[in-house]
This record gives structure tokens, C-alpha cells and sequence, in this order.
């Protein structure tokens, strides 16, 4: 009994029992990660890359073309938005120029408000043969799915941080897989959940040659310091429209994401091209 006491006594000093309090509080802020702790973390991070930013790589042969629809735009084309055979002629141009493919950073949620059926509806004093006549034609979208579908095109898509009553629907086609490392990982729980997402309207959304989400995630303090590679919304996988990009252009049938028991590791595109999520 007395050994017994003496081996307690050492083996749980006041040096020990406040290792254990320090080991056990830090595990409690580690599983909880609170606010301050996270705010903290962050401008430790921010103040790191302010010490050593990183290095910002030379442009390539062929880099990535931003086609920005500014106030000189809008003055020599008109108005926004503009309507969908527009859009569908600047398509056209950027393919007959040797574009790779063509990817938009917004979503066509809505038929556009140029369609000859939908003008037929809003221009007064016209006659039921004329208006019959307008609703013949087959619009503006249509015209817009059909250079997607002849096209190279990735069509954006938008997070919607509330739910709604309108679900939207599955994907037109699934375009990036999932692979743990070990068994029994999910790596699905390392992936953001949407409540909702807004896509375009079918006969543009099942044209396109890709389809990926171009949402970002702020941090605590309101700051984007990284960009989701990948999506979940209603337990399908919906991929950054970075990620889709690389994609067609590599003209692969389908991305792998793999994950360990810290995350998402790399993404591979194409046979022996790897990317980590981060560079996404």
C-alpha cells in the first residue's frame, strides 16, 4: 500500500497534473476553436504573409485571358445585361481566336428578357399575329445553348448561403470523384455544405462543356484567404469552377480529389498532374 502511494505521489506531481491541465486545455481549444483563438490564428497567418509574401510566378506562354465588361463596353454594346446573341457571338470570336475554352463567372439564372416570346408579351399595341409570330422564333437563349454545345464552355454557378423552397436540381453530369486514403475516411467531411445554389436555366446549363461554383467562404474577420476547390449541395460534389477549367481544358472525363486525415490533399486532373486544392 505504501509503495502504491509513493508511485501515485510520483506520478502525479504538481509538474504532471500541470502538464495534463496544459495538455488537456489545449485540446479543448483545438476541438472547440473559439473565436479568439481562431481570430488569432488568422492575423498570425496574415502577419506571416506581410514577413515573407509569396513569390508571384511569371506569366506563361498562353495565360489566362480576364475579358472585363467595363463602362467602355457597356458604352459600345449597349446596356447590361446584354442579350444572349451577343454573348453568343462573343463566344464564337473568342473560339475562332484560339481559345482554349471559355468560362463565365456568372450564372444565367433567368431567360433572357430579350426573347422574342417575351417581347411579344411586354410591347404594347402589337397584334395577336405579330405577337403569334414572335413566339415562333426560337430566342436568344436558345441561340446561346447552341454555340455553348459547339463550344468549349464552363458555366459558373453560385452558392446561396439560405435555404429555399426550390431545390435546385442535380448536376447535368458528375465531373469530380472523391478517394480517401484509408479506409473507413469519408472524405466528405472535410468539404463545405450549401444550403442552396443558384444554376442557370437548362437549355444553357446541359450544353455546357463543365459547370463549377465560383462562391467564396470569408473567414471570421470578413477576409477570403483561400477559395474552396469543391462544393457539397444535397450530398452530390460540385466543383470550383477553377477546378472545372483545368478539367476541360486537360479534356478529361472527370477530376479525383484524394484525402487523408487532415483533408483534402491534391486534386488530379489529368495522368501524372496533381494540383493541391490550395493553388485552386
Amino acid at each position: 500500500m505504501e509503495r502504491t502511494l509513493r508511485f501515485l505521489k510520483g506520478a502525479f506531481g504538481a509538474d504532471r497534473l500541470l502538464g495534463l491541465a496544459l495538455l488537456a486545455l489545449a485540446v479543448f481549444f483545438y476541438k472547440t476553436d473559439p473565436y479568439p483563438v481562431e481570430f488569432l490564428r488568422l492575423k498570425t497567418f496574415d502577419y506571416y504573409q506581410k514577413i515573407k509574401p509569396r513569390d508571384i510566378p511569371p506569366p506563361q506562354a498562353k495565360p489566362v485571358t480576364i475579358i472585363d465588361l467595363d463602362e467602355v463596353s457597356l458604352a459600345e454594346v449597349g446596356q447590361w445585361p446584354w442579350p444572349r446573341n451577343i454573348i453568343a457571338k462573343l463566344v464564337e470570336n473568342l473560339m475562332e481566336m484560339g481559345a482554349v475554352l471559355v468560362a463565365f463567372d456568372m450564372v444565367f439564372a433567368e431567360p433572357d428578357r430579350m426573347n422574342p416570346s417575351e417581347v411579344a408579351d411586354s410591347i404594347y399595341g402589337l397584334d395577336e399575329e405579330t405577337k403569334q409570330k414572335l413566339r415562333a422564333l426560337p430566342g436568344n437563349d436558345k441561340a446561346f445553348a447552341d454555340v455553348i454545345k459547339n463550344s468549349r464552355v464552363v458555366l459558373g454557378q453560385s452558392a446561396f448561403w439560405e435555404d429555399r423552397k426550390i431545390k435546385a436540381a442535380p448536376p447535368v453530369r458528375k465531373s469530380i470523384a472523391l478517394r480517401a486514403t484509408k479506409k473507413g475516411l469519408d472524405p466528405k467531411d472535410f468539404l463545405n455544405n450549401l444550403p442552396d445554389m443558384i444554376r442557370n436555366i437548362p437549355v444553357i446549363e446541359e450544353g455546357g462543356a463543365g459547370h463549377g461554383l465560383f462562391s467564396l467562404i470569408p473567414e471570421v474577420d470578413g477576409i477570403i484567404r483561400r477559395v474552396p476547390s469543391m462544393f457539397i449541395y444535397n450530398g452530390d460534389i460540385y466543383p470550383a469552377l477553377s477546378v472545372e477549367m483545368l478539367r476541360v481544358a486537360f479534356q478529361q472525363r472527370t477530376s479525383v480529389a484524394f484525402a487523408d486525415e487532415l483533408g483534402i490533399t491534391y486534386i488530379g486532373i489529368a495522368p501524372k498532374s496533381k494540383f493541391p486544392p490550395k493553388g485552386l
